[in-house]
């Protein structure tokens, strides 16, 4: 059977084709994490900006012997985050967000609570628009596993609006150590937020501590331009 696979092969390539195998990574970031992450479902995951439990339930769902740690700085969306995560003993939720350095900084409180973020609306019209501005804790990853004893971060998710490249400056030692094997992030393309960290920046660092780019999921476009997108990395110690 191999011999005749390869045969065809040959006949394919003579009449100007190649064959490749085909994969499907890049379909289903969940399958995707579980490739690399294997049958072993005891492990700790950071859901950075929670926001209201919506991706924890999604954790829980495909991991169900995960520790979670969702932080959420919003007041408001906090007590929602409380509430709906209320029943599982093993999601933990903390009401402080992630930076590069542990310090007090204004959260710009957007009506639409996915849109908030520590960083000023940009150019791009996403859509809501700044009520408040509240004054929140913000915390690093490094210090927080320090503190609480963590080890090792199965999954590192960060959704912050703008703010992930800081998110990751502040988990550069485990990220360094290899101690997270998946960083899982939001990438914005357009300018919807000033100030806001580039891709290229997330990949440089991400890059050198060690870390492959896994894909992209599902790209958002505006008039045919990509405006922003989800990506997955891998510790090279886990390929």
């Amino acid at each position: 059977m191999l011999a005749m696979n390869a045969i065809g092969k040959q006949v394919l390539r003579n009449l100007g084709y190649e064959v490749t195998r085909t994969s499907n990574v890049g379909v289903d970031v969940f399958q995707d994490m579980r490739r690399f992450l294997g049958n072993s479902e005891r492990f700790v995951i950071f859901d950075i900006g929670a926001n209201e439990g919506n991706m924890a339930r999604q954790f829980r769902k495909h991991f169900a012997g995960a520790e979670i740690h969702c932080f959420e700085p919003n007041p408001p969306t906090f007590h929602v985050l409380r509430e709906t995560t209320a029943s599982d003993a093993s999601i933990k939720i903390w009401d402080h967000g992630m930076a590069a350095a542990r310090s007090r900084q204004v959260l710009y409180e957007n009506e639409n609570s996915l849109l908030n973020s520590f960083l000023p609306l940009g150019n791009y019209e996403s859509g809501g628009r700044v009520i408040n501005h509240t004054e929140v804790e913000l915390e690093t990853v490094d210090h927080f596993c320090h503190q609480h004893g963590i080890n090792k971060i199965g999954i590192l998710k960060s959704d912050t609006e703008g703010y992930d490249l800081e998110v990751l400056k502040g988990a550069r030692a485990m990220l360094e150590t290899g101690s997270v094997r998946l960083v899982y992030f939001e990438v914005n393309f357009a300018e919807k937020y000033v100030g806001q960290g580039s891709f290229g920046q997330q990949f440089d660092l991400l890059q050198s501590c060690g870390f492959r780019f896994v894909s992209f999921y599902q790209i958002f476009r505006e008039n045919d331009v990509a405006t922003w997108t989800d990506a997955l990395f891998v510790h090279s110690s886990v390929i």
